[in-house]
């Protein structure tokens, strides 16, 4: 086994400046300029891949900015997640609208937030969080992860998600390998590609624990080939499954909840991944601010931002429920926050949990009949 990929444990660096990759324009350079000043950060400008390169061999960006136009911005993103030293850097998407697919599109390559242009103030609630956390370097915790996938784009986005979590992280490219890293005995986890999965007959999961691997497997797959893959699955101990064109940070939910299969955990109702824009504010605020849906609970909801609410808060929501056709509005409290950062017991990412309280009669009915469509929905699949 080789675990030449799992990078070393990074120096800690802390106010490093804010890095804007791309060619932003005046106004939009400007915005960021007063957001980073709020945090007490500098900020650079680095235009091209090779600038971005040059850039980093002599600095260590606390946060990096990217103009979500285009393939452009798909293609820095990208570039900027194939370098290990940038694993614990949060990357912000600079969007002129704020919707469910800006988050999806951002999430698969790789960033962390989203941020609207002209919006100074959304930026530096972001930036400041990010200023305090500072650069903490990543720990092992936890055992092996062999992530097998012959792409290299989501063999890196699943690396870096399970990196931070603590685990090690070692490759495998083919059916082949996957089994033969999956043998060692320090792995506790494999996530596998369906590309790896045969056209027709045994799982490579089921191969595999012919060949005695024991440890938890995760197949992440194409909607088009979930049928098939689920049957083949299905019977095999200690094995699931999830949407691969999904947020990369899904394989964290998956993972932990696969490996804490028949562990009560005092829930009245399953946490499901589920993932729309949250509109959030704290009880009483002027404004909303707005994050992605991570997963939902009958009780609960858990939102995916940089700019978490406060632990012990008030909270209302605006959010569009599994299987529902409207936006409902909801009252609860925030009962656990997660800060930007490397995190060994992590099974979410940056952001917040909270509890439903309240909310009108309807909007809370609304909200009651969209999960449990979508719970029985899961049962069955």
């Amino acid at each position: 086994m080789n675990l030449a990929t799992s990078a070393a444990p990074l120096p800690v660096r802390t106010r490093g400046p804010v890095l804007v990759s791309g060619v932003p324009s005046p106004s939009a350079l400007a915005d960021v300029t007063r957001a980073a000043d709020q945090a007490r950060l500098g900020v650079s400008v680095a235009t091209t891949s090779r600038e971005v390169d040059r850039w980093l061999e002599a600095h260590h960006p606390s946060a990096i900015v990217v103009d979500a136009v285009g393939q452009a911005a798909e293609q820095a993103c990208l570039h900027l997640r194939y370098n290990p030293m940038l694993a614990n850097v949060p990357i912000l998407g600079l969007v002129d609208t704020v919707s469910d697919l800006a988050f999806e599109e951002m999430f698969g390559w790789g960033a962390d937030d989203l941020t609207l242009r002209g919006n100074e103030h959304m930026m530096a609630r972001r930036l400041r969080q990010v200023a305090l956390a500072g650069d903490i370097p990543r720990s092992r915790q936890r055992g092996v992860a062999v992530v097998a996938d012959p792409d290299r784009r989501r063999r890196v986005l699943t690396a870096r998600v399970l990196r931070n979590a603590g685990w090690g992280v070692t490759f495998a490219l083919d059916a082949a390998e996957a089994i033969r890293e999956a043998s060692h005995t320090a792995v506790e986890l494999v996530v596998s590609a369906s590309a790896l999965e045969p056209a027709e007959g045994e799982s490579l999961a089921g191969r595999a624990r012919k060949a005695g691997v024991v440890a938890p497997w995760v197949v992440a797959i194409a909607p088009k080939e979930a049928a098939r893959i689920r049957a083949a699955t299905a019977g095999l101990s200690h094995v699931a499954v999830y949407d691969a064109f999904g947020p990369p940070e899904n394989v964290l939910f998956v993972a932990n909840e696969l490996m804490r299969r028949g562990v009560p955990d005092g829930r009245a109702s399953a946490r499901l991944l589920y993932g729309t824009t949250v509109h959030f504010r704290a009880a009483g605020a002027e404004s909303d601010e707005m994050g992605y849906c991570y997963n939902v609970s009958g009780g609960g909801v858990y939102v995916r931002t940089l700019a978490p609410l406060a632990r012990g808060s008030d909270a209302w929501l605006e959010m569009r429920p599994p299987r529902c056709d409207r936006r409902v509005r909801l009252e609860g409290k925030v009962v656990w926050t997660r800060g930007f950062g490397p995190n060994d017991a992590a099974t979410v990412p940056p952001g917040f949990g909270v509890q439903i309280s309240g909310g009108s009669i309807n909007d809370l009915e609304r909200y009651a009949r969209g999960y449990n469509a979508f719970a029985a929905e899961m049962q069955l699949s």
